[in-house]
């Protein structure tokens, strides 16, 4: 598979990614989220197993499946209203401190007698006071004074008291100052309070928005890099194109410039030889050009200068040595390089600088 393929499927994997978490944080934002609590314990009594094990906040709890204990009742008026308030995710709604309320009991009657102060918030085992007993006429007190309401259903009244008043003259004072009591019950508050997203949500959306754009820089760069690795590559193949066109598969086997020829040899690799003559003798031993070759150029360069100013100054024979001179130089500058085309040019400029000489040689002469 080529490379340009898989990168266009490695980008389009991150594209896809990188567009499926946006989707995922823009939908998960965009819910609405609330707290899930756990039953709630109920105060004198309990739920059922059966029961639904989480609440959203403000939740109704369903009141049949609430079990009060011995001597408790599931109150009716607040059955109707019982709510799961809860603050956070995943705690417990709060107490159920009023569903089940203790049974109630009215006043019970007397035999031969009443209470004088009626009562309809007594308990099942509620202590009575025998001061409020009240005897007919003709019935007085009896020493019993331990009176224990007993009833078995919520509402019922209490059982009738045999044993206060007994046949006599005297009847006993009731105390007319007795001890109400009442249980207020508090209205249920719920609490508006929501915590919002979940921790675990928020997490994930940041870490998998976070992997989103690391993927999607990654990608970003590596389109660039690719970009750039096309472009040189565009280049290289220009440059390599140009030069297979500019240059030859093969280097020349020999450079002939007039006297002096540079020349490949299959053993010794290059020799200097003399094209004057018919024989391919070598005339100088084959040297590595180095920093002696530099100096023979400069020296060769500053020779010709010298001369140019000998030339202006009409001194025809000195310019005519220094011309020699510098041919001589760069002559032995070649000798045993290899062919290429810096070792042609100096050899070019040798020719010249001698074509020059003889030209200047032959104008003096004409003069005299």
């Amino acid at each position: 598979m080529r490379f340009g393929t898989v990168f266009a499927i490695a980008l389009s994997i991150i594209a896809v990614f990188g567009v499926g978490m946006a989707v995922v944080t823009i939908a998960m934002l965009s819910q609405t989220w609330e707290d899930q609590c756990t039953v709630p314990s109920v105060l004198n009594g309990a739920i059922s197993s059966d029961v639904d094990s989480s609440y959203a906040n403000g939740d109704a709890i369903d009141a049949s499946m609430i079990t009060c204990d011995s001597n408790y009742h599931l109150d009716t008026n607040s059955s109707t209203n019982l709510l799961c308030v809860c603050t956070a995710d995943g705690e417990a709604c709060e107490e159920l401190q009023h569903a089940c309320v203790a049974q109630l009991c009215s006043t019970p009657n007397v035999t031969n007698g009443e209470f004088s102060t009626y009562l309809s918030e007594l308990q099942n085992g509620t202590m009575l006071e025998a001061s409020d007993i009240v005897c007919d006429n003709g019935y007085v007190r009896t020493g019993v004074t331990d009176f224990v309401c007993i009833c078995e259903n919520h509402g019922d009244q209490c059982t009738t008291i045999q044993n206060a008043c007994e046949a006599g003259t005297t009847t006993a004072s009731p105390n007319d100052d007795p001890d109400d009591s009442s249980d207020s019950n508090e209205d249920l508050e719920l609490s508006s309070k929501s915590s919002g997203i979940p921790d675990w949500a928020l997490a994930l959306i940041i870490v998998g928005d976070i992997i989103a754009c690391v993927l999607l820089s990654l990608g970003i760069w590596a389109c660039w890099d690719y970009h750039d690795k096309k472009k040189a590559e565009q280049y290289w193949n220009l440059y390599m194109e140009h030069r297979a066109k500019n240059d030859n598969s093969s280097p020349p086997v020999a450079i002939e410039v007039q006297d002096i020829t540079i020349r490949n040899d299959a053993v010794s690799n290059k020799v200097l030889m003399d094209a004057s003559s018919n024989r391919s003798a070598p005339i100088g031993k084959v040297v590595k050009p180095g920093s002696r070759r530099e100096l023979l150029v400069s020296e060769a360069s500053m020779m010709e200068s010298e001369a140019k100013q000998m030339e202006e100054r009409g001194n025809m024979n000195e310019a005519v040595r220094l011309y020699t001179s510098a041919s001589e130089k760069l002559q032995e500058a070649v000798k045993g390089a290899h062919a290429s085309d810096e070792t042609f040019g100096l050899a070019v400029r040798a020719s010249k600088y001698e074509d020059k000489a003889k030209q200047l040689r032959r104008l003096s002469q004409n003069q005299v």
